[in-house]
């Protein structure tokens, strides 16, 4: 199937994004990180409220397993937003 892709031009002073990730948690930023990478412009929307913040551990995450959630969130957060200058498609 050929479909064609409709996209609005962002309006003069506005920046357009390929994709708009909701979350900002290890998956969110991961994703985002990628798709930077992969030089697409991502916007990373985030509510600031993890919802695995109740839990003391995390588990079945390569690395970081018996971490807690908050401290997984603030090394990605931290390691994310320096190498995000990188990627010119990335906002933190």
């Amino acid at each position: 199937m050929n479909a064609e892709r409709e996209t609005a031009a962002p309006e003069e002073g506005e920046r357009g994004y390929d994709v708009v990730v909701v979350g900002g948690s290890a998956a969110g930023l991961s994703g985002a990180l990628t798709l930077a990478r992969a030089r697409r412009a991502v916007l990373v929307i985030d509510a600031g409220r993890p919802r695995n913040a109740p839990a003391s551990h995390i588990h079945n995450y390569l690395g970081r397993e018996g971490a807690a959630p908050s401290q997984l969130l603030a090394t990605g957060r931290g390691w994310n937003r320096k190498p995000a200058s990188a990627y010119s498609a990335m906002e933190p």
